[in-house]
């Protein structure tokens, strides 16, 4: 192989990674946003079956400015036990860390029975002791502008993803 063909076979490889690179990339995206869904699906199941376990609600916060989400499991303050010792942690306890979504996937809008918090943008759907939940609604959105919608059923607290936004959500720019 000579000098010359060897330019010419480099030369077309470097135009098909330019072109097949970033036509990888949507898929991709889509396939994180579509993850992140699926992960508040999680932690909503988990919530529903820690309001039913321990008989008391379960609140779910996403807080729509930085992306991010955690479960307030309402548990009381740790108290000293009789012989003056503190209690050990409970074993869910990272379940109230905050948790970043994925780079690029933003939260749009939280819609819930539950008051949300205009200052802070924290969007809050309750769990309650009976297994069912405040009626909600979660869209997201990644860089490429693909959306994804959590709802959670009100009687059952049963979470479900769907693509793109619900149908009579209007986009505000701002």
């Amino acid at each position: 192989m000579t000098f010359l063909e060897l330019m010419v076979v480099l030369t077309i490889l470097s135009i098909f990674f330019m072109v097949a690179i970033p036509a990888m990339q949507g898929p991709h995206e889509k396939n994180k946003l579509r993850a992140d869904a699926r992960q508040l699906v999680s932690e909503m199941r988990y919530a529903r079956s820690a309001a039913v376990l321990n008989q008391r609600d379960v609140i779910l916060e996403i807080e729509l400015n930085k992306d991010r989400y955690r479960l307030d499991l309402n548990r009381e303050e740790k108290k000293d036990n009789e012989y003056g010792k503190r209690n050990e942690a409970a074993p869910d306890q990272d379940m109230e860390q905050w948790r970043g979504l994925n780079k690029n996937i933003h939260v749009v809008q939280v819609y819930s029975w539950e008051k949300a918090d205009q200052k802070s943008g924290v969007g809050r759907i309750r769990f309650y002791a009976d297994g069912s939940a405040s009626a909600a609604s979660i869209i997201l959105r990644n860089k490429t502008g693909q959306y994804m919608t959590v709802v959670v059923n009100r009687a059952t607290a049963e979470a479900q993803v769907f693509n793109g936004p619900p149908a009579d959500w209007e986009k505000k720019t701002g």
